[in-house]
């Protein structure tokens, strides 16, 4: 199994009983060289990452095209709506992060699949929905002390199983307006861009694809998540730490003590795409080059 350096660790926890893991660099600015794959062998297995909702570039998706004695798996986890078409089979979703469900993943794919265990039932557990239900008295997300701490112990209470996804969060996918969800996350993404050039991952690129966030690299990352949160902005890591070990992967490891992301899914407007965007100079370096 083939896992980029650049990822989060429960790619690696999901990995158990592998053969074999081998790591590969996904670039410093996470667009995965073919030349990466030197030693690729017929019946290896290779996880690429739609990173923030874009897909690989053309040379990458060729070169798997390329190669079909290999099982190419697509992880779509932070993807929406990617720029390309599917490269990958199977495809992996998570609407936990797109959509802020509770719980559940999905794996799409044109081979037949195993079904999750069904001795479990979601709806019964109170605990997997407490989060939502206390953020739900709290529209405007001002009482963030209340809520943010039940995120955070869910999240570390996850587990790679396969327990079925529950009703409720059927029900929320079942609502979900994902034609207005695209477009506001790409004018959202497109905002930042504009007042955050010398930030971006990205500088270059517009958003052909349904945004995750908006990534930016800088200084004092870790002391920058505290300047955004005191301010009323919560910026997620990706990653903060990594699975891969750190010789031979320094971009990796750059990557993750600088990338941070800046909210601008659905949920925000032109007034807070600004209001971050002034928080984020007001409180950061753009990150040298490394």
């Amino acid at each position: 199994m083939w896992l980029p350096a650049y990822a989060c660790d429960v790619l690696a926890q999901a990995s158990v009983g592998v053969e074999e893991i081998i790591w590969y660099s996904a670039g410093a600015r996470l667009q995965v060289e073919p030349g990466s794959f030197a030693s690729l062998r017929p019946g290896d297995a290779v996880l690429a990452v739609d990173y923030f909702g874009r897909s690989p570039d053309a040379a990458f998706r060729q070169f798997a095209a390329s190669r079909p004695d290999v099982l190419w798996i697509e992880d779509r986890a932070q993807a929406m709506a990617p720029d390309a078409p599917a490269w990958g089979d199977p495809l992996l979703y998570s609407p936990r992060k797109l959509i802020g469900a509770a719980d559940g993943g999905l794996l799409v794919s044109a081979a037949p699949l195993p079904q999750p265990d069904a001795a479990y039932d979601p709806a019964d557990d109170a605990s997997l929905w407490a989060p939502e239900d206390v953020r739900s008295a709290d529209p405007d997300g001002r009482a963030a002390e209340a809520w943010f701490p039940l995120f955070q112990q869910r999240e570390a209470a996850f587990e790679v199983d396969r327990r079925p996804i529950s009703r409720r969060t059927l029900e929320a996918l079942s609502r979900v307006d994902a034609g207005t969800a695209i477009r506001r996350r790409r004018a959202n993404y497109s905002r930042l861009l504009a007042r955050l050039t010398d930030f971006a991952l990205w500088p270059d690129v517009r958003p052909d694809f349904a945004p995750l966030a908006f990534p930016v690299l800088i200084e004092d990352r870790d002391q920058v998540v505290g300047l955004m949160g005191a301010r009323g902005l919560f910026c997620a890591r990706h990653w903060s730490d990594l699975p891969c070990p750190k010789d031979g992967f320094p971009e990796a490891w750059a990557l993750s003590a600088r990338m941070l992301s800046i909210p601008c899914d659905q949920r925000y407007d032109e007034e807070d795409m600004e209001r971050a965007a002034e928080a984020l100079k007001a409180v950061a370096r753009p990150a040298r080059a490394f």
